[in-house]
């Protein structure tokens, strides 16, 4: 789906391959929405962030690609660890990849001074966040520039394919699940109160809430789009 969308070429490095691509945010729209700041409190209780909060979500979707939650999901992925440790060499006539034997082998992972050697949690995250993986980010223009690098250029590729795909896919779900938990609190809250003005606050953080979960179902590219 984003083959066409990424650039791939070689690096100066002998063997090294990087494939980019170029990002914006996707910001929730807040355009015609009314002025609820007097109701920032209850807003505050039910988990619901209010048009204008000083963090964007360009802002809280790069923390979270970055972090250790984000990442058990390529940990859990035994071709992720083998593609990022055990890698020999790629032949480029057969488009394969050759493992590094003395690492990975039929299936096992061999450490010669002793237990526990498959890759721990720790040293894979770094390994991916601090030899393969490079995000930019140009917060005047909201720009993104992400690229991922490795001996092979089909797995670079996917790399960053899967990094763009799951960290949508993140926030999708969790702003869902945040929204339907938030839209339960408020609908106790509305049920509570006889009070004219504080109903109609509740009814337009509902409304926002509502929004939010109907927004996810349009498109995949949640957070993040790629533009180049």
């Amino acid at each position: 789906l984003f083959s066409f969308l990424i650039a791939l070429y070689s690096l100066t490095l002998p063997n090294q391959f990087k494939s980019n691509a170029v990002l914006v945010g996707v910001d929730s729209p807040s355009s015609g929405a009314p002025n609820l700041s007097q109701f920032q409190g209850l807003a505050e209780m039910a988990g619901v962030s209010l048009p204008g909060a000083s963090s964007s979500k360009t802002d809280l979707t790069l923390l979270t690609l970055r972090s250790r939650d984000f990442f058990k999901q390529f940990y859990a992925d035994e071709k992720f660890l083998i593609n990022l440790f055990a890698i020999d060499s790629y032949d480029k006539n057969s488009q394969k990849i050759i493992l590094d034997t003395n690492i990975y082998k039929d299936g096992e992972w061999l450490n010669p001074t002793g237990d526990n050697a498959k890759p721990t949690f720790d040293t894979t995250y770094n390994k991916f966040f601090g030899e393969h993986f490079k995000l930019d980010y140009d917060s005047f223009s909201g720009t993104v520039y992400m690229s991922v690098e490795h001996q092979s250029p089909l797995i670079a590729q996917k790399w960053l394919q899967d990094v763009i795909k799951k960290i949508n896919t993140y926030s999708k779900e969790k702003d869902v699940l945040e929204a339907k938990k938030s839209l339960e609190f408020l609908s106790i809250k509305l049920v509570e109160t006889n009070i004219n003005d504080l109903q109609k606050g509740i009814s337009n953080l509902m409304l926002q809430q509502i929004q939010k979960v109907n927004l996810s179902e349009m498109s995949d590219e949640y957070a993040l789009k790629i533009v180049d």
